[in-house]
Parts: C-alpha cells; structure tokens; sequence
C-alpha cells in the first residue's frame, strides 16, 4: 500500500525515478542468493534505492532464512535478526523534494526496520564529507555514511539506477563528480567525456564498494547494453566482473 499509493508528484521525476515493480524485486533478490549465518552475514547496498524495496526484500529473506534455520537457538535467531536490521542493509537515494531517503526509513519501519543506515545523498559521490553548515543530525549522517560506504565493503549491491539522469562536464558540481571516475576518461588518450548517464557510471561506483567475489544485481537500460557510443562501458564490465546472466524484460 505504502508503495503503491505514493503519487506521481512524490516521485522525483527530474531524476527520471519510478519504483521498481516487486516481481522485478524479488526476482533480483532471489539470484542473489544471500548469505546469512553466525560467521557471516552479507551486507547489502542499493545507493539508488527510492523507497527501498530492493532492501526490504533483502532484509525479509535474510529474516526467514534465519528464521528457518533449526540449528539455532531462539535467542541466537534474535540476535542474528538483530544484526541484519541494524549492521547489514544500507541504502543512498538523493531526491529531495520529497526526501525519497526519509520515506525509505518509514517504509523500512513498517516492514519491521533495517533503517538505520539509509542516507540522503548522491551514491555516486566518492569523496563523502561532512558540511559543517548543515544541522548536527544531517552532520552525524554524513559522517556514518563516510564510514560505512567505503571500497570493499559490500558483499551484494541489489539496485535499479534511474536512467535519465546525466552528469555534465559543464556543470561544477557534476564535474567535481566525474573527476573521481575512470569511466569518464577515453581510454589511450588525454580526453574526458563530455557527460554520462547516472546508471553507467554506478557501474563503476558499485564496483569499487563490492568486496572481491561480491555480486551485482542491476536493471541496466537497453542503451548501455546495445548502443555503439556505450562500447567503452560494455568493456569495462567485461574486464572486472563475471557475467553470469542478462534477462531481457
């Protein structure tokens, strides 16, 4: 309901935003195949993540799974649910007319937490600092997602990046952005790209967050996939990941 009855006008449409259908959802999440025990529990990243769904999916299937693991003890499940909703879900989204983030953590609530470490921001900012004019809270925030959204530190990025968002060269603080990314270099020359969509350059934002070994589950627009000017991206995903499938929906 909560998803459903959200109106078009709380949907960020300048980002090109919309809310990824729970079939997709738990499609995704399913393939992901997440892990859960008293030695390890995956931690999971969407830094688009709207209103969270990927994430709630993540945390309900991680719940069950310990839920029906009958080796362990009542009080060892608690604490094993604890630590998923509090130390293993973490999501980004940066729309704020509604703050899309704030409505996440509700939602996340309403299905039983893990919103705890949802933050309002860019999820492509690689270089997170705390702005000393912002209110503490928003200060505090900043700071916990300096620290938890660092290279290496996610087992699973589950994620549907928007696909109509750009970051152009000629705007200063896109550029700030772009300058962190080797995508935006053409590779053998001196030259940088004149813009690129959001979604390719998650891409490579994920692959620096995910641990060796991590996975990836994306939506990824046809254009990126088929178009001749996204060859350079097709290679890069080709040289550090391991395809192990593309669905076409």
């Amino acid at each position: 309901l909560f998803e459903t009855f959200l109106n078009a006008t709380m949907r960020g449409e300048a980002l090109g935003q919309y809310f990824t259908p729970r079939s997709i959802v738990l499609l995704g999440t399913l393939m992901a195949d997440l892990q859960v025990s008293d030695q390890h529990i995956d931690k999971v990243l969407d830094a688009s993540c709207g209103t969270g769904g990927f994430l709630i999916e993540a945390l309900t299937i991680m719940r069950n799974i310990v839920r029906n693991n009958n080796s362990l003890s009542r009080d060892s499940k608690e604490k094993l649910i604890e630590r998923i909703s509090n130390e293993s879900i973490f999501g980004i989204d940066a729309a704020s007319e509604p703050n899309i983030a704030r409505i996440a953590r509700i939602n996340m609530y309403l299905h039983g937490d893990g919103g705890s470490h949802i933050y309002y921001g860019d999820g492509l900012q690689k270089s997170i600092e705390v702005d000393k004019s912002d209110d503490r809270l928003i200060q505090r925030e900043t700071q916990d997602m300096k620290e938890n959204i660092i290279f290496n530190n996610f087992d699973v990025v589950l994620t549907n990046p928007p696909f109509s968002m750009w970051y152009e060269k000629e705007n200063e603080a896109q550029l700030k952005i772009l300058d962190e990314y080797e995508l935006f270099r053409v590779k053998g020359t001196t030259e940088t790209r004149n813009r690129l969509r959001g979604s390719a350059l998650f891409i490579e934002r994920y692959y620096n967050l995910l641990r060796p070994g991590g996975k990836l589950i994306s939506v990824i627009d046809e254009t990126v996939l088929s178009s001749g000017q996204y060859s350079f991206l097709r290679d890069f995903i080709r040289e550090r990941f391991i395809i192990k499938a593309i669905i076409s929906l």
